[in-house]
């Protein structure tokens, strides 16, 4: 795979080229030649079979002596001594912010979870449908998952609402006197399908809780009494189901009374699976990628640097060119014009590693919207693909 890679210069960092065991292990040595594009040997397995391996093992000085003129050619070694010369490593660690958009998905997902554990029989894990219960561990992984993604990666995770779970929420509320044709109809199915303010505390709720009574509250407020709404003012009480009088097919086993009028007025939602290929994504890492990068660009500008338009270009005349941009750089008064056509070379190159397959999705598509070149690398990926790179 990494042979096909196309590279001005190969290096390889090994501890032990091979292993070291009582027989020689020389085949070892060819895969490592071959990633070099080592001429003599690493081009030919017959060639490296016939010139180095067979009289090596066959404990002929001529393929010992083969062996050492290829190493010496292509080696350097290092003692341990050699190791506190290393320079040390420069570790720079940024914390960052969440973007606006970045935090409000993120949070979206949190109170997605909370609500989801409260409203199932107020943090009961015996109930059925709670994230707590030891047999949703496929729906629990795959929400651990996707709010990793949306922290380390980007939000914008969408939560819909499931199935008719608002119409027949609303068709309650009729039921009990709201009017179909009155705006706090058209209110409320508005604010359960895209969030509101919280009436007690004011902060937004992406998902509010509907009471009985009315009132659009955020978990945190409907959290502090499970007896009665918190609005203030209010106090209605709710329909409270204790464990005694009867259990239920979603709840086999309760542990205490729960508000059941509050839980069952409640509609459903669901969570759609990471998908890195959503156009709303934001990043917050990507954004300060972005921002950093813009800054190298233009300062790579301001001292010279910019891409060769002349794809024929020859080696010898990019030589020149970096011969004139040292002499620039040393005096810049030799410099009379900053475009001049010496000056054109290739500017420095960043490498963007990421353990989130996923991430590298996103870079690709926001540094490609912000107009900076990248072209990707990762596994798994068809060797032909990697020879643009």
């Amino acid at each position: 795979m990494a042979i096909s890679l196309t590279a001005s210069s190969r290096w390889i960092l090994t501890g032990t080229p091979m292993p070291n065991t009582p027989d020689s292990q020389v085949s070892h040595l060819q895969p490592m030649l071959k990633f070099l594009h080592e001429e003599a040997y690493g081009q030919n397995q017959k060639s490296w079979e016939a010139g180095v391996l067979r009289p090596f093992e066959a404990k002929i000085e001529e393929g010992r002596s083969r062996l050492l003129e290829l190493l010496n050619r292509c080696m350097i070694s290092a003692r341990k001594l050699d190791l506190h010369t290393i320079p040390p490593c420069i570790k720079k660690v940024v914390f960052l912010n969440f973007m606006e958009e970045h935090a409000r998905s993120y949070n979206e997902l949190v109170v997605t979870i909370r609500r989801n554990i409260l409203m199932a029989d107020w943090n009961d894990p015996s109930h059925v449908e709670s994230l707590l219960n030891p047999k949703q561990w496929k729906f629990r992984s795959r929400t651990i998952r996707n709010v990793r993604l949306s922290c380390c990666v980007a939000g914008h995770i969408k939560v819909t609402e499931a199935g008719d779970d608002i119409r027949e929420t609303m068709d309650v509320l009729v039921s009990q006197g709201l009017d179909p044709a009155s705006e706090e109809y058209a209110f409320i199915r508005h604010s359960i399908l895209d969030g509101c303010s919280c009436y007690r505390c004011k902060e937004w709720c992406r998902l509010p809780v509907i009471t009985p009574c009315r009132h659009l509250l955020c978990l945190d407020c409907v959290a502090l009494d499970s007896e009665k709404c918190t609005f203030p003012g209010c106090g209605n009480s709710y329909k409270m189901q204790s464990p005694e009088i009867r259990t239920r097919s979603e709840n086999p086993n309760p542990k205490w009374p729960v508000p059941q009028d509050l839980i069952e007025l409640q509609p459903s939602y669901e969570q759609d699976d990471w998908n890195p290929d959503w156009h709303a994504t934001s990043s917050s890492k990507v954004a300060y990628l972005v921002k950093r990068l813009k800054a190298l660009q233009e300062s790579n500008i301001k001292i010279g640097y910019s891409v060769v338009q002349n794809k024929e270009s020859t080696s010898d005349e990019l030589l020149n060119s970096n011969k004139q941009l040292g002499k620039a750089l040393l005096h810049p008064d030799t410099c009379s014009n900053p475009n001049d056509s010496a000056l054109k070379i290739p500017p420095e190159k960043v490498i963007i590693f990421s353990q989130f397959l996923e991430h590298i999705h996103v870079i690709e598509q926001q540094l490609t919207g912000a107009g900076i070149k990248v072209s990707g690398l990762y596994s798994p990926m068809h060797s032909t693909n990697k020879l643009g790179i």
